[in-house]
């Protein structure tokens, strides 16, 4: 082997380890945002940068602060976003915030997504997915130990749309095997604003709406006061799940009749509601 193909080997090979995913990034707004995000030095300064550099199966962590969402982040690979204290690795879910200055949508998952440890404040959206839209978990994903708070969804306000079923978390999958779980989360101070159509109400949920093909389940979660007749916490929409589970949960309704609303569903013989709280 001469010394011009070794050199073309080397060349070749630098490009594709620069060109190489790597198993954990980091946010900060502290970091010098140099790729590949690969430590707290070199942190990214926002999740979508860093989730890019990101290989599949791996980790992005993400140093407490506010991170300013203007436009909805596409995550399209598996991946585990968490919080992460830079000294003791903790997460620090009331400090990690992901905040989409009420202009858009937050994230927008297509792939087996988990997030661990973080607040989704100030998402916006008409349709589905103020705060998360998820399309595909394909095998798993969901939310632990994550805050909802401050976000705001609405039914779109054409007749044919307005009568649906709106969320601002959503997860919605086509896979058989997905089989997303909510852990441990809160759902607070967020809004729902209905169509102003004639004759249709649309069912808004202020906590997660759930379908697809899969077996999803909510657990150790706390839900804060739906406002009216057509708002729930938990929704289970179309005919397709196999089943929802709603466990170890509260439901903290102002109104005394509420509770006759705290979850929806389609197909009530796929929900099961075990031990829960309603007050």
């Amino acid at each position: 082997m001469n010394m011009r193909m070794l050199t073309a080997i080397g060349v070749a090979l630098a490009v594709f380890l620069s060109a190489a995913a790597v198993e954990s990034t980091y946010v900060s707004s502290s970091g010098s945002a140099t790729a590949p995000y690969d430590s707290w030095e070199k942190a990214a300064h926002d999740l979508a940068t860093a989730a890019a550099e990101t290989d599949v199966g791996g980790t992005v962590r993400i140093a407490p602060g506010t991170y300013a969402v203007s436009e909805t982040i596409v995550l399209d690979k598996a991946l585990t976003v968490r919080s992460a204290d830079p000294e003791t690795d903790a997460v620090a879910p009331s400090t990690t915030i992901l905040d989409g200055g009420s202009a858009c949508g937050i994230v927008s998952v297509r792939a087996a997504v988990s997030f661990v440890g973080l607040t989704f404040s100030h998402g916006s959206a008409t349709g589905n997915g103020g705060a998360l839209c998820v399309t595909a978990y394909a095998g798993g994903g969901g939310c632990e130990n994550c805050i909802f708070s401050g976000n705001v969804v609405a039914a779109p306000a054409t007749v044919a749309l307005a009568g649906g079923r709106y969320a601002l978390a959503v997860a919605g999958c086509s896979a058989d095997n997905s089989n997303p779980v909510f852990r441990n989360c809160v759902f607070e101070g967020n809004a729902l604003e209905p169509a102003e159509a004639e004759g249709v109400t649309a069912v808004l949920c202020e906590g997660v709406l759930l379908g697809g093909k899969g077996e999803s389940t909510v657990e150790h979660c706390t839900f804060v006061s739906p406002k009216a007749d057509s708002d729930y916490a938990v929704a289970q929409f179309g005919s397709t799940q196999k089943a929802l589970t709603v466990k170890d949960s509260v439901f903290e309704l102002e109104d005394g009749e509420a509770w006759k609303r705290f979850v929806f569903a389609d197909q009530p013989s796929t929900v099961t509601v075990a031990n829960c709280q309603v007050r």
